[in-house]
């Protein structure tokens, strides 16, 4: 038994726990934060996801497997059951942490009905992603419900915490009634995963050596969720441009698709976009092994472009040491600087995005640098812990015992 106090909330995650990527990758890093002081959190998810060794998950319903992240059809029902699985627990800590807006309206019921106060993790507006979700937009009285929703969880959060800079304004003008409790924090990565430059270089001659690459080949690395909203469409139109400026470059794209899509949906796009044999899909990588893997890669890639969305991968490429490629946002230009100077180049248009690529490609010793700045950056500012403190000191403000 460790000699930690326990953990003086619970999360509850309305999402696939454990997948690779998205909302699963904040959950684990916050809860890894704040296991630097405390017992681990149980956490309260779906019956969908991996378990985690060292983590009590109590999932509503039985465990399967295949529902990736994202909006679905059966979502609604099993936020009904996840409510109610947490209902059924009879000792709960002090406070949850819930994520999403749908785990915000199960802690606004929980509070009204336990009595425990919660604090609501949000990534972005569900009014504004179910919108770009469907392909015929919402109608009215949809949209009126799902801003009642997000009120229902804003209203009766004790914090607001939230993961993009635009997030936070848009809170604010949305929902000016919240604003002394709103909380900007950004992802973070596992200080394990912070490579030094010596292990970022072995690493990669390892990674290399086991993908049978030489020096020669220029290695793009994208992570995260194939999905539209993530930008991998706009980066695959962009891919054939870049492929042609750089005709030793080989794309990685490691990652899921959304329900929906399927990996050789994407394969066929790439062959019939003529750069099949030069676009790879390996898969989602091990949480752990994310920067031994990446650290393969001569640069990574972004073109996510959602204002209101935190954008988690950013840190990760910045751990691994590699220099990013990435649309100017307000959370990729948080991480990166202004200017790049924390590891990366800034584009507006997807356009200038591909020029960044190319330039990278024809300068070695500005891809050094850029890794480098990375790295300083990530030890100096991205460790999961100081988040986690921060965590901790707002359930406390919030009332739990």
């Amino acid at each position: 038994m460790s000699d930690l106090p326990p953990a003086p909330f619970a999360v509850v995650a309305p999402t696939p726990f454990y997948t690779p990527g998205g909302c699963s990758a904040r959950i684990l890093g916050e809860i890894e934060g704040v296991s630097a002081f405390c017992r681990s959190p149980t956490v309260f998810t779906y019956g969908t996801g991996a378990d985690l060794p060292g983590l009590e998950v109590v999932r509503a319903g039985p465990q399967i497997r295949g529902l990736a992240t994202g909006l679905h059809w059966s979502r609604p029902g099993m936020d009904v059951l996840l409510a109610r699985t947490v209902l059924a627990r009879r000792e709960l800590p002090g406070s949850l942490h819930v994520h999403l807006y749908e785990g915000g309206s199960i802690g606004a019921l929980i509070r009204k009905l336990r009595g425990i106060p919660y604090v609501v993790d949000l990534q972005g507006s569900l009014v504004e992603e179910t919108s770009r979700y469907l392909r015929r937009g919402l109608g009215g009285v949809t949209k009126a419900w799902l801003r009642r929703v997000e009120r229902l969880a804003e209203d009766g959060a004790s914090f607001i915490v939230t993961s993009s800079p635009s997030m936070v304004r848009f809170l604010r003008e949305h929902s000016p009634r919240t604003a002394d409790r709103i909380v900007f924090l950004d992802d973070g990565v596992p200080e394990h995963s912070i490579l030094s430059s010596a292990d970022r270089d072995k690493f990669r001659a390892a990674a290399r050596a086991k993908e049978s690459r030489t020096e020669g080949d220029f290695v793009i690395a994208y992570l995260g969720s194939l999905s539209p909203t993530q930008g991998i469409d706009r980066l695959l139109e962009s891919a054939p441009e870049i492929l042609r400026q750089i005709p030793n470059a080989v794309f990685r794209l490691y990652g899921v698709p959304n329900p929906g899509s399927t990996l050789r949906e994407y394969r066929d796009r790439c062959t019939r976009l003529g750069i099949g044999s030069q676009v790879q899909f390996p898969g989602p990588v091990p949480y752990d092994d994310t920067s031994r893997v990446l650290a393969a890669a001569d640069v990574a890639v972004t073109w996510k472009t959602n204002p209101l969305e935190a954008n988690g991968k950013v840190p990760v490429y910045m751990a691994a040491g590699i220099p990013t490629v990435g649309i100017r946002t307000p959370i990729t230009e948080h991480y990166l600087g202004t200017h790049g100077e924390k590891g990366g180049l800034l584009a507006e248009t997807a356009q200038e995005a591909v020029a960044g690529v190319v330039r990278l490609a024809g300068d070695p010793s500005l891809r050094q640098r850029l890794g480098d700045a990375a790295l300083a950056a990530a030890h100096a500012e991205l460790t999961w812990q100081s988040r986690g403190q921060r965590i901790l000191q707002l359930h406390k403000q919030g009332g739990a015992a």
